[in-house]
């Protein structure tokens, strides 16, 4: 592995040559902060970005201590600890791993929105970029936690005119932004444990309740108090709780759940077989489908639907347009309808 003086003297030497000469970075270089690997050059500026990993070790942020203290401090949420239950170190439970991985890239992004869009020249030049997470957690490659490091996954644009070399941006991006970025996304004085662990229980939760549907009878939940709607039909953030209606399930149809975080959550549970959602127009029809619909993914606090909880295996089915229905009496769906 090359060392940070190897790395910044090649990069001096590129100065003012064609840009394809970026091709001597490709490699291995242990910067100081972060090691970084050189995965693939851009062919230039204006072709997709650099890819690169910087990865750190994992004691920088130290979560295997972290949620072990939680645990003892907590010993109430058997969502770390359980007496009675062997619990699977912390980055082989996959439900952890995957809410961690995606709350760090969340902390990426908050990180890149400090440092700004800085161009550099032509093209990508100059570009920080990370896949962005919206409402729904999944499973991210864009940050791989271990128990002996934290992988960052990032595209950059490496810094040209025309497509001659900027050498001294390119060495500020990755000597100066790149650690900047790593600091504000992981520096352990400032990280938010606390929401992380609120990301991380609400996931886990969630997925209890998705994984306990089928033995209920059930093939979606939609929890009490959820806010279904949306700002507008091209967003997914939720309307303002003083404008929406939040959803109350009908008593006919309430279930309880016991969730591993100790707490409780009612709503109406959707049974597997034919269920009709009827009503008149603009009461919501549409709203709900398409929550459920969503459901088979996991949303954040604060999005709303976080308790909109679907058996992973649902798809939407959608009849093709024009086709229509003939010689079937639906009176006894409709015939109560204001």
């Amino acid at each position: 592995m090359a060392s940070r003086s190897q790395f910044v003297r090649i990069l001096r030497t590129l100065d003012g040559k064609p840009y394809m000469g970026y091709r001597e970075l490709k490699g291995e270089f242990d910067i100081g902060p972060y090691t970084l690997y050189v995965d693939y050059i851009q062919a230039d500026p204006f072709a997709p970005p650099t890819r690169i990993r910087a990865v750190l070790p994992a004691d920088v942020l130290g979560l295997e201590s972290a949620f072990a203290a939680r645990a003892v401090s907590t010993p109430i949420s058997p969502v770390f600890v359980d007496d009675d239950v062997e619990v699977a170190p912390l980055f082989e439970d996959v439900d952890k791993r995957m809410a961690i991985e995606d709350f760090l890239t969340r902390r990426l992004v908050f990180a890149l929105e400090m440092l700004g869009r800085k161009r550099r020249g032509s093209g990508r030049s100059g570009v920080i970029l990370i896949d962005t997470p919206q409402q729904a957690v999944l499973a991210r490659s864009s940050v791989v936690v271990s128990p002996t490091a934290i992988e960052v996954r990032l595209a950059v644009g490496l810094p040209a005119d025309g497509r001659k070399i900027r050498a001294k941006d390119a060495e500020t991006m990755f000597l100066e932004d790149l650690p900047f970025i790593l600091l504000q996304a992981f520096s352990r004085s400032e990280f938010p444990f606390d929401e992380l662990f609120a990301h991380v229980i609400l996931y886990c939760d969630q997925c209890f309740i998705r994984r306990a549907l089928s033995s209920r009878g059930l093939v979606a939940f939609v929890g009490d108090g959820a806010i279904l709607a949306r700002r507008s039909g091209i967003s997914q953030l939720p309307m303002d709780k003083g404008v929406a209606q939040s959803f109350q399930s009908p008593e006919s149809l309430r279930v309880t759940f016991s969730l591993p975080s100790g707490r409780e959550i009612s709503g109406m549970g959707i049974k597997a077989g034919v269920t009709l959602i009827v009503g008149g127009g603009f009461h919501g029809k549409s709203t709900l489908l398409q929550a459920v619909m969503l459901g088979v993914y996991n949303h954040i606090a604060g999005d709303g639907r976080e308790w909109c909880i679907t058996d992973e295996a649902a798809v939407k089915v959608r009849a093709e347009d024009g086709r229509r229905i003939s010689r079937v009496d639906i009176s006894g769906f409709i015939s109560d309808l204001p």
